[in-house]
């Protein structure tokens, strides 16, 4: 009898725990970086779950953010950090500019996700055939062939 009433007792449990309930489960004993690499893996495999892209998850985050990684990225409408990560409201600290050039501004809003948001990642997030690097790169090209 107690052997059924506790296989009974986990199918209710089960049923009862919606996708994000897993999911969330799942990611508690993961590094930030594993998280990342995970929904880079379910965006590549075409297995994206959107995790955290609901009304509750912006109700959860309404007083106060949780990051668990900074992302440093170009502002190239093309690398979206949320959607090549599979993450959503809350996960991600994203700071964008064009060539991910970190300026005192940036550097103060990594700063300030790392000591008050206490987000144990920073990643910078490049892309090929990025114009900002090229423009970049050619300019300091030219200054070289000036001297």
């Amino acid at each position: 009898m107690k052997k059924s009433f506790l296989i009974l007792l986990i199918l209710l449990t089960s049923i009862g725990c919606t996708k994000e309930d897993k999911y969330n489960a799942n990611q508690k004993n993961k590094t930030s970086l594993e998280k990342l690499i995970d929904g880079n893996q379910r965006f590549l495999n075409e297995k994206t779950i959107h995790p955290h892209q609901n009304k509750k998850s912006v109700l959860d985050n309404q007083n106060g953010q949780h990051p668990f990684a900074v992302i440093v990225t170009c502002s190239d409408s093309r690398v979206a950090p949320e959607i090549l990560f599979d993450q959503g409201i809350g996960d991600l600290f994203v700071i964008r500019n064009a060539g991910n050039l970190i300026s005192d501004i940036d550097m103060g809003s990594i700063e300030y996700a790392v000591e008050h948001l206490h987000t144990k990642l920073i990643v910078v997030l490049g892309h090929t055939e990025c114009g900002a690097i090229k423009a970049y790169a050619g300019d300091k090209n030219n200054d070289y062939k000036k001297h």
